[in-house]
């Protein structure tokens, strides 16, 4: 038998990182938290620009970027922050952009 949210679990995000893509690819990956929680309370991913229009972030309960635009090479910085039951989590994470 299994208790939901019995121990002090800490919230953590399970991706250590997002993978690359290039230009030609759609992009679909999912953000995964863990630490037998509820619901979140807040969530957000933000991709800083120039990439911003070609990401889209699809929050709860999906928490993925997708895109199937062709963009420009280079980097993308995907940040995101988690709130659930009192708890916060942020976390950096970058997508490399391959010609």
């Amino acid at each position: 038998q299994r208790y939901v949210r019995c121990d002090d679990k800490p919230l953590r995000f399970v991706n250590n990182r997002l993978p690359d893509t290039n230009t030609t690819l759609a992009y679909d990956v999912a953000i995964v938290i863990d630490g037998n929680y509820s619901a979140t309370t807040e969530d957000n991913c933000t991709i800083n620009p120039p990439y911003d229009g070609y990401f889209t972030y699809n929050p709860a309960p999906d928490y993925n970027i997708t895109s199937s635009a062709t963009r420009p090479s280079g980097v993308a910085v995907v940040n995101c922050t988690f709130k659930v039951d009192g708890k916060k989590i942020d976390k950096k994470f970058v997508i490399t952009i391959d010609p």
